[in-house]
């Protein structure tokens, strides 16, 4: 059941490229509550200054992360117990943020939910490494470097000006 997992990756590119307005679909739900919100969501992605770009630098280092996962699925698969179902979910995250992308804060919302995984998958890579330390070292620093790109490179977070005068 794995392959189903890892073939949404690439479904969702598909649906990127085909220009599937993930908008419209959730507007034909036939319940006016679900159409509230997704409008409400429309409204609040707006207002968000990052775009949901599917070909951003974290993106792509998501999907290297991705192809190793894939490469190195059987010994990390003999060695946790719990990587089928995480690399699972962090299928599900790639697919609801490349199939999402044209709604923006449904976009992060969804697949921040799913990538929560990868705080438990990165660490697994250590045991691949033959010098621990330097396997630990190597997920330092691309962590590090993951969140330099998050909040100091990209416009992911908005300024806030502190004002305490009362």
């Amino acid at each position: 059941h794995l392959k189903v997992f890892i073939a949404l990756v690439p479904l969702g590119y598909l649906a990127y490229f085909i220009k599937v307005d993930v908008f419209s679909l959730l507007m034909m739900i036939p319940f006016p509550e679900i159409q509230q919100v997704v409008i409400l969501h429309d409204e609040v992605g707006k207002d968000v200054i990052a775009n949901a770009n599917v070909f951003g630098l974290l993106i792509v280092i998501r999907l290297l992360f991705f192809c190793a996962l894939i490469a190195y699925r059987e010994p990390l698969s003999n060695r946790f117990v719990g990587f089928h179902l995480y690399f699972k979910l962090y299928c599900i995250g790639l697919f609801f943020f490349v199939f999402f992308s044209g709604f923006k804060s449904g976009a992060f919302r969804t697949a921040e939910l799913f990538w929560v995984t990868e705080c438990l998958l990165l660490p697994m890579f250590v045991v691949l490494f033959n010098p621990r330390w330097f396997g630990t070292l190597m997920i330092i620093i691309l962590c590090l470097f993951m969140m330099v790109i998050t909040y100091i490179l990209s416009d992911f977070l908005r300024p806030f000006n502190f004002n305490f005068d009362l």
